[in-house]
Parts: C-alpha cells; structure tokens; sequence
C-alpha cells in the first residue's frame, strides 16, 4: 500500500471541498495517496483557504508545530506557512503537501512522535467545523 498525505479542508465551501477530493483522486498515478479527513485531529496537514477570515485567525492561534497547514489565496497573516496565490495550480499543491509531510517526519523521527496540539473547542465555536511575509510559492510542478 502507497503512503497516504491525510489532509483536512478548512474553511471552503462545498464546491470547493468536492474539487479537492476529486483532484486528489486523479492524483492517484502518484507514488504518494492523499485523502480528505472529517476530524481535523488526524490530519497531517490543515490546507486553509486564506480568504476566510475565521479560518485563517483560527489556524493562526491554534496550529502548533509539528502540525502543518499549507494556506490557499491569502497568505498567512505571520508568515509561517507556504502560500499558493490563486488562481492555483492543484499540482502545486501536491508538491507542497508532499514536502510538508517529509519534512515532519524528519522532525519527529527525531523526536518522541509529537502530536498535533488543537483546540476543537475554538473550532467548533466558529462555525468551521463540521457540516506571511508569506510570499506566494511559484511552483515547477
């Protein structure tokens, strides 16, 4: 079985979520699986739509490191995670969720497997759930 990217969708619209998921599943020629949770906990990466301003002021207080989130549209308000600038490039974003994943397993091979710090409470309470310098990255994909 091919490894498998588990990503969680925050902030998108419906549509938006269904592009996703049927990207990831035309992506399946890859060496890598990239499959969409419904419980942000055990999620690698949070992809988050940078023009919603709830999504984007929850991430911001609340993805620690080692939990990663990769930013669609509006860059990350403190610059610390990758931006795509629309209009994106769904391939692009395959690469960044791939060296987003490596990069996390080199650090917790180092460590003792950290987990992903979340406050579900704060998320549930905007809405969000269920239902920077951040330049934007030019990708070769």
């Amino acid at each position: 079985m091919k490894p498998e990217i588990r990503v969680f969708l925050l902030g998108f619209a419906l549509f938006e979520k269904s592009t996703f998921e049927s990207f990831f599943k035309l992506a399946g020629h890859r060496d890598t699986g990239y499959i969409i949770l419904k419980d942000i906990a055990q999620a690698q990466v949070v992809v988050v739509n940078g023009d919603n301003f709830a999504a984007v002021q929850w991430v911001t207080k609340s993805v620690k490191s080692p939990q990663k989130a990769l930013f669609i549209g509006a860059p990350d308000p403190a610059g610390k995670w990758p931006v795509v600038a629309k209009p994106i490039k769904l391939s692009a974003i395959l690469g960044l969720l791939d060296m987003l994943v490596s990069a996390g397993k080199s650090a917790s091979s180092m460590s003792s497997k950290p987990r992903m710090a979340l406050n579900l409470i704060g998320l549930a309470t905007t809405g969000l759930l269920p239902a920077g310098s951040g330049a934007p990255i030019k990708s070769a994909f």
